[in-house]
């Protein structure tokens, strides 16, 4: 599988080694889990997180990245509900990371701690932008 195929507006893409079979033939091989097919597809992407922050001057988000980091360019430019409509709308360990990121953002801290459970991760407690830096540069994957 090619990042062409799952992002068409993708201008390079390079295979990351791992056997797309298991995706599509789940009967004879065992399919690869919703999470880890998100992860997999988040390895194709080469963006950086200054190339990413400078898109942020943009009018819509860059195309070519997985929906998440997405999300979190439009809260960056100050649009919480899109942002937490395309969370809130993908399953997965690296999804709840970001909703977490969103109601600690939302100032709603008890759901916030509910979202980083899911997320298997401690709640955050330091600086909200350093939290979504880290969170970005996680799932861009040079």
């Amino acid at each position: 599988m090619l990042a062409a195929d799952v992002y068409p507006g993708l201008k390079s893409s390079r295979s990351i080694g791992f056997d797309s079979s298991k995706v599509a033939n789940s009967s004879s091989r065992g399919a690869l889990s919703v999470p880890d097919r998100e992860r997999a597809t988040l390895l194709f992407v080469g963006m950086t997180l200054t190339a990413f922050e400078a898109s942020l001057t943009n009018a819509a988000p860059p195309s070519d990245v997985h929906p998440l980091v997405q999300a979190l360019w439009h809260e960056r430019r100050g649009d919480w509900t899109r942002a937490h409509e395309i969370a809130q709308g993908i399953d997965g360990d690296d999804a709840a990371w970001v909703h977490a990121y969103l109601h600690r953002r939302e100032g709603d801290l008890p759901n916030a701690r509910y979202w980083y459970r899911q997320a298997r991760r401690p709640p955050e407690t330091g600086s909200l932008d350093d939290e979504w830096r880290v969170i970005v540069d996680s799932l861009l994957v040079p």
